[in-house]
């Protein structure tokens, strides 16, 4: 056999061992443990965190509880929501971008991730998130008690210029975007020097506030209100949506009343932008049968959580339209 044969013939059993080495693993190269096809299929196999940068008990943390506990259904895993507050969302919001980006650490977005990087006090952006969807869209209202006596706007208003001529103010109570709402609602009245803007760290602050009469009234959500406004213990003078609440149609809206004040805020889950993107499939595909789950949509229509669902594209638009009105 000449040299040339020889070579080509070695070279032949070299390959064919090699293709054989390669069926025995599998035909793609790599083994079957430790691949990252195989990590991405196996996800998700541990309990995953859910951060909600505003307190316990208040409208955002209701709801984003309600929410992943239908989204735990359907990934199979435990989803544990952990409230870390501070800085209108930006500390929450700095703690998931600060945790390894491997689909298992959730974070709750609203309008303070606009605002707060609009207001030049952090860099944080939405633009660092992987959006999954938009759960909620809710109308601000202004709130009041009802041991006050005011049973419209106007009657919120004249109060509100009485104190000043006396040197004093009536408090809202606000936390985060709301404050924007209250600044603008104030400003739209003319009331905006006899009104002082109190802030807390979430609405089961200004709830509790306004129970006791320590403020006059709150900017917030109906679902953080909805058992006081149901007993009568608190009233709605306004909302700031496009038209009336079906479920409260004796409330006019503030653009009604002759105040161009339209301001709504929104609930989305996001992840960390980094994360691959099989996981974020998974946790899409389980976001959107969460929102169709019946029980959810009951405990929303319950809960007045005005559920609305735009997908991850369609939340990112929606985000961009609003940024620049910040």
């Amino acid at each position: 056999m000449s040299k040339r044969k020889k070579l080509w013939s070695l070279m032949f059993v070299v390959l064919l061992a090699f293709s054989l080495m390669l069926t025995g693993c599998g035909g793609n190269g790599q083994s079957s443990s430790g691949s990252d096809s195989d990590e991405v299929l196996d996800y998700p196999n541990r309990p995953i965190t859910a951060i909600c940068p505003w307190s316990a008990g208040g409208s955002s943390d209701i709801a984003f509880r309600a929410y992943m506990s239908y989204m735990s259904q359907e990934l199979g895993v435990d989803i544990n929501v952990q409230n870390i507050t501070g800085g209108d969302g930006d500390v929450g919001y700095s703690a998931a971008l600060a945790a390894e980006p491997d689909g298992y650490t959730l974070v709750m977005v609203n309008y303070d991730i606009l605002s707060n990087e609009a207001k030049g006090i952090t860099d944080t952006s939405y633009k660092d998130f992987a959006m999954i969807n938009m759960f909620t869209i809710q109308d601000v209202t202004l709130v009041t008690h009802a041991d006050y006596g005011w049973k419209t706007f106007e009657d919120f208003r004249q109060a509100a210029l009485a104190a000043k001529e006396k040197g004093e103010t009536l408090k809202i109570g606000v936390t985060g975007f709301w404050l924007h709402a209250a600044g603008m609602m104030a400003k739209e009245a003319g009331i905006s020097d006899a009104v002082t803007l109190v802030p807390f760290s979430g609405s089961s602050d200004q709830v509790a506030e306004l129970l006791g009469k320590h403020v006059h009234a709150v900017t917030t959500s109906t679902t953080a209100v909805l058992p006081h406004l149901q007993s009568g213990t608190m009233i709605t003078l306004g909302t700031m949506g496009t038209e009336r609440d079906p479920d409260f149609p004796d409330v006019p809206t503030f653009r009604e009343m002759g105040y161009d004040v339209v301001i709504a805020g929104f609930r989305a889950v996001a992840t960390h932008k980094d994360v691959d993107p099989a996981i974020l499939e998974i946790l899409r595909e389980a976001g959107k049968k969460a929102y169709d789950n019946p029980e959810f949509q009951k405990w929303a229509d319950d809960a007045k959580a005005y559920q609305v669902y735009l997908d991850h594209e369609e939340t990112v638009k929606y985000m961009e339209n609003l940024a620049p009105k910040v």
